[in-house]
């Protein structure tokens, strides 16, 4: 039952996804609409990380009973494979494509994506460790909320969202450098690359340098 209510939570992760994807491309699609980059529409890249988005928060519930079950080699094996494909795949594509590197970085992510969700699901289901056919989809597909969401704890949902807004601090402390050194740079690039530029903590990094 504790088990129950803490999976209950995480999969709130998988609605409130579908929201925010739902305004980030809409905001692309405004922003396509204005402006394209060499070809690459904002839209169609937005898109395709909203469906890797997507295949990762289905995987955020397996991710937590890995926890809840001290499976911790499981979540390193599956990300380590996960993080191969994706080094891999990108690697390929932007070598066999440099015009459109942004069409690469979003295939990458849906590749791990889908890599840590099938490796997580596929052991649940198969493994002697998991916890068969019929709890794995039930966590993943909303039924095991939908059951016990009258016993919902109010207390681990607002510590939960008080996680999230952090993480999102972070996530925009993190990347307005890449934003501001994307918005100044001082000579012609692509607005694909200039994303792609390193980023590090101290200011004057943040200056590209050809």
């Amino acid at each position: 039952k504790e088990r129950a209510r803490i999976l209950a939570v995480a999969w709130l992760a998988i609605p409130l996804a579908l929201l925010v994807g739902s305004v980030v491309l809409f905001a692309s699609n405004v922003l396509d609409a204005r402006q394209s980059s060499e070809g690459e529409s904002y839209h169609f890249i937005a898109a395709m990380f909203i469906l890797a988005a997507a295949f990762e928060m289905l995987s955020e519930p397996l991710y937590i009973l890995a926890q809840n079950l001290f499976l911790i080699r499981l979540r390193a094996r599956s990300e380590m494979f996960a993080l191969a494909v994706k080094v891999l795949l990108t690697a390929s594509m932007v070598r066999l494509d440099p015009v459109h590197p942004l069409q690469a970085f979003a295939a990458g992510q849906i590749a791990f994506a889908l890599c840590v969700f099938a490796s997580l699901f596929g052991f649940f289901v198969i493994s002697s460790e998991g916890v068969g056919v019929s709890e794995t989809v039930e966590v993943v597909s909303g039924a095991l909320f939908a059951r016990s969401w009258r016993d919902l704890d109010v207390r681990l949902v607002v510590l939960s969202g008080t996680m999230c807004l952090k993480s999102l601090q972070k996530y925009l402390m993190e990347k307005g450098e890449t934003l501001v050194a994307s918005t100044f740079i001082p000579f012609p690039l692509p607005d694909s690359h200039r994303l792609l530029l390193p980023r590090s903590s101290s200011p004057c990094s943040s200056l590209p340098s050809p």
